[in-house]
């Protein structure tokens, strides 16, 4: 009941549309009624042979009956689909805006196979819910209440028999279809999206999988799933088949019950034999909404658990406040940095991964953290970027504390290339543009030329037009990390932050790109993240983390003469890049 809430709630933009709705499926059913029980009436009185005049407001009758419920039919769709796609596009809206907080921090829960299935399967999943259970229940609510009130006007011995029998079939029989399908749906759903992800994951390590000969594994793998989901699909159908089975015969059972009681006294005189057709026939149009309903009941499961797959998105959400707009725009163009007494945990029964963290850059200050894999640099610069919610200690940018930034103004100051950049399936043209859409031409050559790709970008066929693939996968190692790096020559963020910037690239040829980097970033606070400790002597300061801890700090020159654990690296590093040279 709370995830119906919850999505009834999404409705409220569009009630007035939502109740126009519905007052036109009631109407649409009344005349299919209407339709059905007049031809009927007209049909059964004309077998005893009438005056053509008596007949008369019946054929009219028909008449406007058989116009008025097609066109009633068309504005009922027309209208309640127009609800529906507005409903679906504000739950776009609202999962793009949930997603966009979320997927920076979290991406290693949420596989990409299995976004892509909520954003796609999950959310089309979500257009049966007003469109096939919240129109139709209500429609069926009052159409029940109306066949009750018109068969106890005929007579109070049929009421009743009218009422057990619609609520029976529109309302027992869907409950009974709602709770057999409710578990294979939700295993239908998490199947689903295990296919999803399994086979998003094969596409995406394709080249992996043929190297190592593990294609026949994943590919049966994927038709396990397959299988399971076919199998989940047999199993529902076979439960509507059910549904639809029960609802006939609640109907059936409801018309055989009019005729037993009805009978007696049309044979009496007591009661008119043509009044008894039209109430069989009007019994039997009544089905209209309960097949209507019953096929709500049907999608209900399968809408509640795609619901609650897309709610729970909320629940991973990290809660930032965002006080609002940065007044002092000195501050935006000149942010210091502040950390003080940060620490921070993934969970509650989790590690702390950044234990007391204090930190001071000021704007301009080129630093560099370094420290082996796991000692918290990336998350330092994640909570930096505000994809966590600090919780012990204060980060101030700017002397504004972090929560105050509005987030445009936020992702404007910062510039990141992490470790494996993302590349676009898009042009080359595309990709730069990311980093800077204004830029003309002439920029985006330009910064083709400082990571030395201009050359090898004119050879193209199509040069800045030139398709990447997905993933960048028609560019090499090093050509995307390259292409990554012109995106921050474009950028006029005053903070620039590398994660391994140099990766995939040779030793001259990273030299020459970080020798342009300092000097384009030389009125810019840059702070390069890394784990080998040579090459780093340009740098005003090097912070070394270790477990979560600032083990050692100070200017390069400081570090090296000490010995601490900056030392140490050094000097297996060394070892390490003689031998190899050996």
């Amino acid at each position: 009941m709370i995830i119906i809430g919850r999505l009834v709630r999404f409705l409220k933009p569009f009630v007035v549309q939502a109740g126009v709705s519905i007052v036109l499926g009631v109407a649409a059913i009344a005349t299919s009624i209407g339709l059905l029980g007049t031809a009927a009436y007209l049909i059964a009185q004309a077998a005893l042979h009438p005056s053509i005049a008596e007949l008369h407001i019946a054929i009219v009758g028909v008449r406007f009956f058989g116009l008025a419920r097609s066109i009633i039919r068309y504005l009922e769709r027309w209208v309640s689909h127009g609800v529906n796609l507005r409903l679906l596009g504000q739950l776009q809206r609202w999962l793009y805006r949930t997603l966009v907080p979320l997927l920076p921090a979290r991406q290693t829960l949420l596989p990409s196979g299995d976004v892509l299935h909520r954003s796609i399967t999950d959310l089309e999943n979500l257009e049966n819910f007003y469109v096939r259970f919240i129109s139709p229940s209500l429609v069926m609510m009052v159409t029940t209440i109306g066949m009750v009130w018109f068969s106890g006007l005929l007579s109070p011995a049929f009421w009743p028999w009218v009422a057990v029998g619609l609520v029976g079939a529109g309302g027992l029989t869907p409950l009974l279809v709602y709770a057999f399908q409710n578990k294979p749906t939700l295993r239908q759903v998490e199947t689903g999206a295990a296919l999803n992800t399994r086979i998003v994951e094969f596409i995406q390590g394709m080249e992996d999988y043929l190297l190592y000969g593990q294609e026949d594994f994943i590919l049966a793998q994927v038709e396990r799933l397959e299988s399971t989901y076919h199998h989940l699909q047999l199993r529902r159908a076979h439960y509507r088949g059910l549904g639809d089975g029960l609802s006939l015969a609640w109907i059936g059972m409801t018309v055989w019950l009019v005729l037993w009681f009805g009978i007696d006294p049309v044979a009496r005189g007591e009661f008119s034999g043509v009044l008894l057709v039209v109430l069989v026939a009007v019994i039997l149009a009544s089905s209209e909404a309960v097949s209507a309903i019953l096929q709500g009941a049907q999608n209900l499961p399968l809408a509640l658990h795609s619901a609650r797959r897309l709610l729970e998105l909320e629940g991973m959400a990290s809660r930032v406040a965002v006080g609002g707009e940065v007044k002092d725009k000195s501050v935006v163009r000149r942010p210091d940095i502040l950390v003080r007494d940060l620490s921070f945990r993934y969970a509650p029964d989790m590690p702390l991964v950044l234990d007391r963290i204090n930190l001071s850059i000021p704007f301009g200050y080129h630093i560099g953290l370094l420290g082996p894999s796991g000692a918290g640099k990336s998350t330092l610069i994640h909570l930096l970027l505000r994809f966590w919610a600090v919780e012990q200690g204060e980060i101030y940018l700017g002397g504004v504390p972090l929560a105050n930034w509005d987030e445009e103004t936020l992702h404007q100051t910062f510039m990141v290339l992490e470790q494996r950049p993302y590349i676009f399936s898009e042009t080359l043209r595309g990709n730069l543009s990311l980093g800077a859409p204004q830029a003309d031409e002439s920029q985006l050559w330009w910064a083709l030329e400082q990571v030395e790709l201009a050359d090898w970008a004119r050879r193209l066929p199509e040069r800045l037009n030139t398709w990447v693939g997905n993933l960048g996968l028609q560019l090499s190692g090093g050509e995307r990390q390259r292409l990554a790096l012109a995106r921050v020559f474009l950028s006029e963020a005053p903070v620039i932050i590398l994660d391994e910037p140099t990766v995939h690239l040779d030793w001259t040829q990273a030299t020459r790109i970080t020798g342009r980097l300092i000097a384009w970033a030389e009125r810019r606070t840059l702070i390069w993240i890394t784990h080998l400790p040579y090459g780093l002597d340009w740098l005003d300061e090097i912070v070394v983390l270790r477990q979560g801890q600032i083990v050692e700090q100070g200017t390069p020159q400081e570090l090296e003469q000490g010995r601490g654990f900056y030392t140490r690296m050094l000097n297996l590093a060394r070892r390490y890049a003689n031998g190899f040279a050996a």
